[in-house]
């Protein structure tokens, strides 16, 4: 088949990277441009760039003739932000769904993209029934843990007083510089920030609230001791294209560092009073195996980092709950094709639980597997709930009786979550995490400002331009 795979669902992905390029070569792409690229026929091709049409990938400009949807790309860069992975079709099925108006639903055109990709085996209703009937033998059945896989209507929202509910976000950006004619520079901006919520008769009570950010911004007046601290990074590379990856893995580690940073200093402070903690994100990060010193160094620290907030968390009587709105895994879906014996695609728990799960259900808990580059986690449990139809992943340490960790996560959780906009999706997030995410957000701002302000000072009369301001002209 050339430089493209046999399957389609591999084939594809390799055409959107070709799409990219050869728009980069010719500035637009073409069918018999293309089909040449990846030795497919002409009519294979058409149908191909009808499926990346349909999702946005790439818009159709006349004369047979198509440009990427650089958009629809930075979404998909917003979307796995924290995720250094291959770019997949399955990513822009994920933005199809995420962006769609009637949450809950698949409109006409993704049906036929996932029968194309052979993925609507799980939108079919006699497959469909068979999982949300599923019941669980013994009471568990490898990573599942519960009497059946799905408590449909199983939330009880609880009315709030007197509480303190805490939460956390990390964001982060690169900008990218040129300076004069002799150097490239690029700045990875970081921020965070904990927010620990009162609630009294049900209403948000800002006077009894906190919030902490990361890092600080302290004004240097001469006269202070200067802390010696360690916040830049150089990647070295023998070859270029490494350098993208590493320095995604190495953004990712270091805000998950600000982060625990945060969380641990609204610990320290407010836990007596926290019932419950939602940290935006996996409770600790993926890990991968990279052989340099200092990225393995990074991975250690988040470990030495999570263990101290969750043995702070213990000690101050705090649940902490990862939750996010978007996720990779695929281990309930891989356990549950297993138990009913019916292979499913190459999909992610996202797609499979937004097309299982009803409004207020919940999935049976979900025991984390070890994975590789992260050390073993006891009593590390997961599971799924749908809000109005969008499917959210809580994660937590239990430290005695999973269930009663599961019941307080999903009834709190549900009490005080609102769709929100973050990154340009609307999702659902505990209220909590999106005052964190908007405190991370406007501090990252602040911090931008701060530092290109200051760019040509410090390099004197060299001439500093952003990277995408001189060659977008």
């Amino acid at each position: 088949m050339g430089r493209v795979p046999s399957t389609k669902h591999a084939r594809i992905n390799v055409i959107i990277q070709l799409c990219i390029d050869l728009e980069s070569k010719q500035g637009y792409i073409d069918a018999k441009s293309l089909a040449e690229l990846a030795n497919l026929t002409d009519r294979m091709i058409r149908n191909y760039l009808d499926i990346l049409v349909s999702l946005r990938i790439l818009d159709y400009v006349g004369a047979g003739r198509y440009r990427v949807n650089y958009e629809t790309l930075s979404l998909v860069e917003d979307l796995t932000a924290f995720e250094p992975i291959p770019l997949s079709i399955n990513h822009f099925v994920d933005v199809s769904l995420m962006q769609s108006s009637l949450i809950g639903r698949i409109d006409e055109k993704v049906k036929r993209i996932f029968k194309s990709l052979s993925l609507d085996v799980i939108i079919k209703e006699n497959v469909r029934e068979k999982v949300r009937n599923l019941r669980i033998p013994s009471g568990e059945y490898k990573n599942l843990v519960g009497d059946r896989l799905i408590y449909s209507k199983s939330v009880s929202p609880v009315f709030l007083d007197n509480v303190h509910i805490g939460g956390s976000y990390a964001d982060y950006d690169v900008k990218h510089f040129t300076i004069s004619n002799w150097a490239y520079l690029s700045i990875l901006f970081i921020s965070a920030a904990g927010h620990d919520a009162h609630i009294i008769r049900g209403q948000y009570n800002p006077s009894e609230s906190h919030t902490e950010v990361y890092p600080e911004v302290i004004p240097f007046k001469e006269k202070e001791p200067v802390l010696p601290t360690d916040p830049f990074y150089e990647i070295v590379a023998d070859f270029p294209d490494v350098v993208f990856p590493l320095r995604k893995l190495v953004a990712r580690l270091l805000a998950e560092i600000a982060k625990y940073t945060v969380d641990i200093r609204i610990l320290e402070k407010y836990g007596d009073d926290i019932e419950i903690y939602f940290r935006h994100g996996s409770l600790l990060p993926h890990g991968f195996y990279v052989g340099a010193k200092q990225i393995m160094d990074l991975q250690d620290k988040c470990f030495s980092l999570f263990q101290k907030m969750i043995s702070l968390a213990r000690k101050k009587n705090v649940i902490i709950a990862g939750v996010s709105y978007h996720y990779f895994d695929d281990v309930l879906v891989r356990n549950v094709e297993e138990l009913i014996g019916i292979k499913f695609p190459r999909i992610n728990d996202f797609k499979f639980v937004y097309n299982i799960l009803e409004s207020g259900d919940t999935t049976c808990l979900v025991r984390r597997p070890v994975e590789k580059g992260k050390p073993k986690v006891e009593n590390w449990y997961e599971f799924y709930m749908s809000y109005e139809g969008y499917p959210l992943k809580f994660e937590f340490i239990s430290y005695g009786d999973p269930w009663e960790f599961y019941e307080k996560i999903k009834n709190i959780a549900y009490s005080i979550t609102s769709f929100v906009a973050v990154k340009r999706f609307r999702v659902p997030l505990p209220s909590p995490t999106y005052t964190a995410y908007f405190h991370a957000s406007a501090h990252l701002s602040s911090i931008q400002k701060i530092t290109i302000f200051r760019l040509p000072r410090i390099f004197s009369r060299e001439m500093v331009r952003s990277y995408e301001e001189k060659y977008n002209h």
